[in-house]
């Protein structure tokens, strides 16, 4: 595990000490990143960042574990929600580049794409959220409209 886009915005010296800090344990990064962040004047949204790398490289590992056919609506195995201090993190791992992190309080989806077999990650929309919910615990579009006081088609 590389970090490539982390490793792309930190000094070589930095690096090398973060990680040889890490040992094999490469999830141990952000944490690090966070305890060495302030005395190292490493971008303060890094730490994120790392987790959001942390989580594509996870969700890679999913690649025998999907289902090759599901009946019905089902959860891809591989999603993961992070919650994040940062908002724009994902636009780090588009080719189109990405706008300057803000503070704020992002979620984000990221899982392994069933066709192909590609990680992605992108901002969770309340809707999103919703349906996970609602597949999760089986929930009716008529059942959670009726609960959340909302027009069907809102849900559906």
């Amino acid at each position: 595990m590389a970090f490539p886009v982390c490793r792309s915005l930190v000094d070589s010296r930095v690096w090398d000490a973060m990680m040889s800090r890490c040992g094999q344990q490469p999830e141990n990064l952000p944490g690090i990143i966070e305890l060495q962040g302030a005395e190292s004047a490493l971008p303060p949204y890094l730490g994120g960042l790392a987790l959001l790398e942390l989580a594509v490289a996870r969700a890679s590992t999913h690649r025998d574990k999907l289902p090759s056919r599901v009946d019905g609506l089902t959860i891809n195995p591989s999603i993961e929600l992070l919650r994040t201090g940062w908002n724009h993190l994902c636009g780090f791992l588009s080719e189109g580049g990405a706008p300057v992190p803000a503070p704020g309080d992002e979620r984000i989806l990221v899982w392994l794409h069933p066709e192909t077999l590609e990680a992605r990650a992108e901002k969770a929309l309340d809707s999103d959220l919703l349906a996970l919910k609602m597949i999760a615990e089986d929930l009716s579009p008529g059942k959670v409209a009726q609960e959340g006081g909302i027009a069907l088609g809102a849900v559906d």
